[in-house]
């Protein structure tokens, strides 16, 4: 188990937008995600339909928009105030999107469709939402870094900055593997985000960092 000293990041509010609580649910329409899930949605649903036309099949554009929107914003048994659409950001694989018509190529571009919106909003806004919080804990790290050098008024040696290189190094690859230990857990749980951060064990990451460098 690792701690790490900059702790006013890692709590149960959101600390980018320092509004509400950084539950699961909250992390995809957090105001600061530079993206909304809706945009995501309508971007995909536009690609897959451009993609079928292309295969010259003609499908009424305007209703398969509207039939896709329904079944995706259609409420959730598996996730407690969710919907279809987090169900397949969550990797729950929805057959009734699927199975929304026969034909074989539209099968296959509804297939991309609920893979791309899941990979999507995983690349768009948790990958920004972890990029944000590693800088969040970055700049609390170099301010406490900063003041700790001024009091002490300190002329590092060439060895002693290569050694604080290092350990920053060593440091942002754990968080990196941290990062991507914390989605696994998330996709295949609903934990809150919180425990996560303080229970994960990564002894593992760190033993491998240090026995390598």
């Amino acid at each position: 188990m690792i701690s790490f000293p900059n702790n006013d990041v890692y709590k149960s509010q959101c600390p980018r937008c320092n509004w509400e609580n950084e539950t699961w649910m909250h992390i995809w329409h957090c105001e600061k995600n530079e993206t909304t899930i809706q945009d995501i949605i309508f971007e995909e649903i536009d690609v897959q339909i451009k993609a079928l036309q292309e295969e010259n099949i003609t499908i009424n554009r305007q209703k398969w928009k509207e039939r896709i929107i329904d079944i995706i914003t259609k409420r959730s048994n598996n996730i407690e105030g969710g919907y279809i659409y987090h169900e397949i950001i969550k990797g729950i694989f929805n057959k009734q999107l699927y199975e929304m018509e026969s034909i074989r190529e539209i099968k296959l571009k509804m297939e991309w469709l609920i893979t791309n919106i899941a990979r999507k909003a995983r690349e768009k806004i948790w990958n920004k939402r972890c990029d944000q919080v590693i800088e969040l804990e970055k700049k609390g790290g170099l301010l406490r870094s900063d003041k700790r050098k001024t009091s002490k008024n300190q002329v590092l040696t060439e060895k002693e900055r290569h050694k604080i290189t290092l350990d920053k190094y060593k440091k942002n690859i754990i968080i990196k593997q941290l990062v991507n230990r914390w989605m696994g857990i998330l996709i295949e749980t609903d934990y809150r985000h919180h425990n996560i951060w303080y229970k994960t064990n990564i002894s593992d990451i760190v033993n491998s960092l240090y026995r390598t460098h």
